[in-house]
């Protein structure tokens, strides 16, 4: 069990976005699923998180987006001993920010835990025999600049620039599903840019976490006490060959909730879905 409470950690996590400047005026339950996101990798509970650019509000600001994601996680360093294991991994042309949980991470590449590797390259989706080279090469890479940090610094960089580039797909959607925890990682083809699974009946997994106790105060979760954890899609030809991975997939991140001690229940819910185009 943690102490502080795990509420705890989260008011002070949600203080600490909440003083700073580019998420003053984003609407409130945006900022508390961002709080929640950021704290699930601090805790363990998942990899990596890829903030999705909704909060960026002053348009007109010239502050980065890294000086802003530094300051805030250099904030919460100072306030809360768990995010010192967090590092915000940054691709070359800063298109792409993740706060990731460096041991996690470290520890799934060392054991090859990866997912299931999806070509969508052609019409068909296509499970691939094994990572693609591009791939091993840059977790490797990323394991040892990290490793060596450690050993040079005794403690992780506020960042780190991965040498990939974030507005290739190829490159970086397959990276972006294992910081993410995704059972499927999709491989689009080297300088497609899209559409990408179009017309592709998908099964669309949603993992939700809802309160099991009384230790989170009843303003932090959204009205119906429910968090989004994550998302992930797999076509659904491909299902009988992928085997369980909705099953999977629970059983870990049920697995780390336990461990850590948090008063939370996992639920899944499917759905199909066809549409003209998926964002990966």
């Amino acid at each position: 069990m943690f102490h502080p409470s795990i509420g705890e950690l989260i008011h002070l996590t949600l203080d600490s976005v909440q003083e700073i400047n580019a998420f003053k005026k984003v609407a409130r339950n945006k900022v508390v699923r961002f709080a929640l996101d950021i704290l699930f990798i601090a805790l363990g509970v998942r990899t990596g998180y890829l903030f999705d650019a909704f909060a960026w509000n002053d348009k007109t600001s010239r502050t980065s987006p890294l000086i802003v994601f530094e300051s805030l996680l250099q904030g919460l360093k100072d306030r809360i001993p768990l995010f010192e294991d967090v590092v915000i991994l940054k691709d070359t042309f800063a298109t792409d920010f993740a706060f990731v949980n460096v041991p996690l991470l470290i520890k799934r590449i060392e054991a090859g835990d990866l997912p299931t590797f999806v070509s969508i390259e052609d019409a068909t989706p296509a499970v691939l025999p094994r990572a693609p080279s591009h791939v091993a090469t840059h977790l490797h890479a990323l394991s040892s600049d990290l490793t060596k940090w450690l050993s040079e610094h005794k403690s992780y960089p506020l960042s780190l620039t991965i040498p990939w580039d974030g507005s290739n797909p190829a490159e970086a959607v397959p990276l972006v599903g294992i910081l993410l925890d995704y059972p499927i990682a999709y491989q689009p083809g080297d300088g497609d840019t899209g559409p990408f699974l179009s017309n592709v009946e998908l099964e669309v997994l949603t993992y939700v976490l809802s309160r099991a106790g009384v230790d989170l105060a009843s303003d932090i979760m959204a009205v119906n006490q429910e968090h989004q954890l994550l998302q992930f899609s797999c076509p659904r030809t491909l299902l009988a060959i992928v085997g369980d991975i909705e099953g999977q997939l629970r059983l870990r991140l049920e697995r780390r909730i336990a461990d850590l001690g948090l008063p939370y229940e996992l639920a899944v819910r499917s759905r199909t879905e066809r549409l003209d185009r998926v964002a990966l």
